[in-house]
């Protein structure tokens, strides 16, 4: 994931593509908060068919409508790029002591 990181890809986006990857809720929607996905998932809704990790589709959601459902620990890390946040990773938004 560290890699991810380093390309300044933003947890909440992380953590949609690989929801994504083998469920849906049965919506069109592709962008979930992380309340939306811990409400809506349910293990009949996962997919046999194989996953395709679609680094593109990642990028879109990466860089998805901030007002929509990307969190505001998100939105720290996509203003300090994970450096002075490096605990945006982890869900917290403690700047890093140096």
């Amino acid at each position: 994931m560290g890699d991810f990181k380093e390309e300044g890809f933003l947890p909440d986006a992380m953590l949609n593509f690989l929801a994504l990857l083998g469920w849906n809720d049965g919506s069109e929607q592709e962008i979930f908060s992380r309340a939306e996905l811990v409400d809506k998932f349910a293990l009949d809704r996962i997919t046999k068919s194989g996953a395709v990790f679609d680094k593109t589709k990642l990028s879109w959601m990466n860089g998805a409508n901030p007002d929509s459902t990307i969190s505001t620990t998100s939105a720290c890390c996509a203003t300090q790029r994970a450096t002075e946040h490096e605990g945006c990773w982890l869900g917290i938004s403690t700047p890093v002591e140096a």
